[in-house]
């Protein structure tokens, strides 16, 4: 999720500039995934990913009943 949420706001090029330059934060430990995150240089951006994961959170528990935040950032889904 979070590369489609950078890749949204700041361009899919972007995303890729990133990923060539921090890593590629899928599949790793959710600190890394958080690293990778506040690691993103545009503040806009930055906070745009930060938010929609917490609403996209906030939206799953209220439909689902569950949510996994560490789920969701290392692996993009639950």
């Amino acid at each position: 999720y979070v590369l489609t949420f950078a890749g949204y706001n700041a361009g899919p090029n972007r995303a890729a500039q990133w990923v060539a330059k921090y890593g590629d934060p899928r599949g790793k430990d959710v600190d890394a995934v958080v690293d990778w995150i506040e690691r993103i240089p545009y503040t806009e951006t930055r906070s745009y990913v930060q938010r929609v994961m917490e609403n996209y959170e906030v939206y799953k528990m209220r439909i689902s009943g569950k949510y996994d935040i560490v789920g969701d950032l290392v692996n993009g889904r639950s």
